[in-house]
């Protein structure tokens, strides 16, 4: 059970209490959140003592996240930029033929942006409504397919698939096995998508992060932990979406 927001000596946390913890455990997510995990039975006083101890490595943390965040320059939606797809950067640029629609194409390791109107003077709101819908568009496609094709090859069963957009999570899945997954997981490489799909549907057989849980995700992905990290080191990747 999840609690929280919660604050303490100035730092605020969310608590994670669950039957099986051992030790107490700090996790700093790459997006600044805290999540402190208890014993179900630990006294509430002794983990704010453990936070008031542990606080200048907190703040450490938290100082360098923040300066992650200002080493990636704002996107403005130009010619010319980079914008990742599948984890590889394409650089933007303008192909003024008539269209029904303004669209994006992908040509090898570029952006293509195909107007509707013969103008070379694209706005960025034009080019951020073709990027995003391009995004979902291809997250449908890719994201749907990796998930029938690894439930295939893994014998795992899934109910219902549903791809949408999730400001914090990269995916869920319920008791009756329906798949939720964040078409922003698009701009990640393909092996990123593939572990959270798989972490997905391990669900749909561990209802939770048990040691069983993580040693099927390990027989199907020997290497996930390689995915796992790029997701939280490039978090501020996706922040543009």
């Amino acid at each position: 059970m999840q609690e929280g927001p919660l604050s303490a000596h100035g730092i605020s946390f969310h608590l994670k209490r669950r039957a099986f913890q051992k030790r107490l455990r700090i996790n700093i997510k790459s997006n600044g959140e805290i999540l402190v995990s208890a014993n179900k039975t630990y006294p509430y006083f002794l983990i704010k003592r453990f936070l008031l101890e542990n606080k200048p490595w907190i703040e450490n943390s938290l100082s360098s996240i923040e300066e992650k965040r200002r080493n990636i320059p704002t996107k403005t939606f130009q010619l010319g930029e980079s914008f990742l797809y599948l984890g590889k950067h394409h650089r933007l640029s303008l192909n003024p033929i008539m269209q029904q629609k303004t669209k994006i194409s992908v040509q090898k390791d570029k952006f293509e942006l195909l107007l509707d109107s013969p103008t070379l003077n694209p706005t960025s709101e034009e080019i951020y409504d073709a990027l995003i819908k391009f995004y979902k568009d291809q997250g449908r496609l890719i994201l749907t397919e990796r998930v029938r094709a690894i439930a295939t090859l893994t014998k795992m069963s899934v109910n219902k698939i549903t791809i949408r957009g999730q400001r914090s999570r990269w995916g869920s899945c319920n008791i009756q096995k329906d798949i939720s997954l964040n078409w922003k997981l698009i701009i990640s490489p393909k092996k990123c998508i593939d572990y959270v799909v798989l972490h997905e549907l391990c669900h749909t057989v561990h209802h939770n992060h048990s040691k069983r849980f993580w040693q099927l995700v390990e027989t199907y992905m020997p290497d996930y932990l390689s995915a796992k990290k790029w997701l939280d080191e490039n978090h501020f990747e996706f922040e543009f979406l």
